[in-house]
């Protein structure tokens, strides 16, 4: 499982909804179900049972098509000021 400073990280996607947009865990690798979160990356308080829940939570990160992964560029590094 990919990991972030110690914290697992999840691949979700986007998602319309009527108010915007959300982000779909769709299998939670703890519980195995799906989770929506509001469409922003970064630290989550688990949506798992009490019993199931990792601690700590997890790290959102968006699930591009086809698989592929969004890029964290980092700072200071002149990638910030590419185009994807």
């Amino acid at each position: 499982m990919e990991m972030e400073n110690g914290i697992p990280v999840l691949r979700a996607v986007r998602i319309p909804v009527s108010d915007g947009e959300r982000f779909l865990v769709r299998r939670c690798p703890f519980c195995g179900r799906q989770h929506i979160h509001g469409a922003a990356e970064g630290h989550r308080t688990p949506h798992c049972p009490i019993d199931k829940e990792p601690p700590g939570g997890y790290i959102l990160r968006e699930a591009l098509p086809g698989g592929a992964h969004k890029q964290q560029a980092l700072p200071g590094s002149g990638a910030e000021d590419l185009d994807p």
